[in-house]
């Protein structure tokens, strides 16, 4: 039965993109990616300490399209813990996601805090932003690891999908040494019947694994066609360029010590193919498992 409510799609432009803004080692990082997402979209800066931000608004090209939030935090990894949005009939639900403690009090509370809407609570004990990436048509993705912290099957699953607005859900085995187990790193969706997946070209392990979720893709959607963007990874470090930050059709694409020449070349050209501009951000995050999307939170608001 298909729900009355449908989680807000990967690609939807949003209203606002909410980047961590205070003094830390990746500061350069927040500021470029802050940047780059002025030009097509607000920006509301989290900040620790505003006349700091307010000083950095000013060397903008946009400063009318920035907004501070002053809020206090533990780290700049706010992606998971920001509201998923599910669109009703007649306006946006927020739903509170949910995460392992990870000893980041301030963190947790941070959207809490900070909002005014209303934040239905998690139907599940753990369903981190990351590790849901939202299709067309209430269609959803997420690694195993769904299941796995849940302790539920696949059938148990499945009760869980119209309080989150999912008419399908796609469990899919992530890469074994990737240990965020969050689908943003192995699959994006660009817009209906387009899919991007992270093509690991240093374990064929890897490949595998993507291979069967693109199986499970084409039996289910047999008219949506995939793409395979070229990743590398080092052991436990993952340089997944598919952790973008998307804007209509332009795409902020992280580029890691790891990602070689060839890959931005095959990369763009895969995606300029699909009607989609690139602009890659170099990311020092290699250690830090995760990216410019991981680092900032998309904001939908009901019209």
């Amino acid at each position: 039965m298909l729900t009355n409510e449908q989680l807000v799609a990967d690609y939807a432009h949003p209203d606002a993109i909410m980047v961590p803004h205070y003094c830390c080692d990746i500061t350069p990082l927040l500021e470029n990616i802050a940047g780059c997402i002025a030009s097509r979209c607000g920006v509301i800066l989290l900040s620790q300490e505003p006349s700091f931000s307010q000083a950095f608004i000013q060397t903008q090209q946009h400063p009318q399209h920035f907004t501070i939030i002053t809020a206090n935090l533990d780290t700049p990894w706010i992606r998971d813990r920001s509201p998923i949005a599910i669109q009703g009939e007649s306006a946006i639900r927020w739903c509170n996601p949910a995460v392992e403690d990870m000893d980041r009090p301030l963190d947790d509370k941070l959207f809490g805090k900070i909002t005014k809407n209303r934040l239905t609570p998690s139907p599940l004990n753990y369903l981190a932003q990351g590790n849901l990436v939202g299709a067309w048509d209430g269609l959803a993705f997420s690694t195993s690891a769904m299941l796995t912290k849940n302790q539920l099957s696949r059938p148990q699953l499945d009760a869980y999908k119209m309080p989150l607005g999912i008419n399908h859900w796609i469990i899919f085995s992530g890469f074994a040494n990737e240990i965020t187990a969050y689908a943003d790193v192995h699959i994006r969706i660009l817009k209906p019947n387009l899919i991007a997946v992270a093509w690991n070209l240093s374990v064929k392990a890897d490949q595998a694994s993507m291979q069967r979720l693109i199986n499970k893709i084409e039996k289910r959607l047999p008219q949506t066609k995939i793409i395979k963007i070229p990743i590398r990874s080092r052991g436990k470090h993952y340089a997944s360029l598919v952790n973008w930050i998307q804007i209509g059709e332009h795409l902020l694409i992280p580029r890691f010590n790891l990602t070689q020449q060839q890959d931005i070349v095959q990369t763009k050209r895969l995606l300029v193919q699909q009607g989609f501009s690139c602009e890659f951000i170099y990311s020092p995050t290699l250690d830090m498992a995760g990216s410019l999307h991981c680092l900032t939170a998309s904001i939908f608001t009901s019209k």
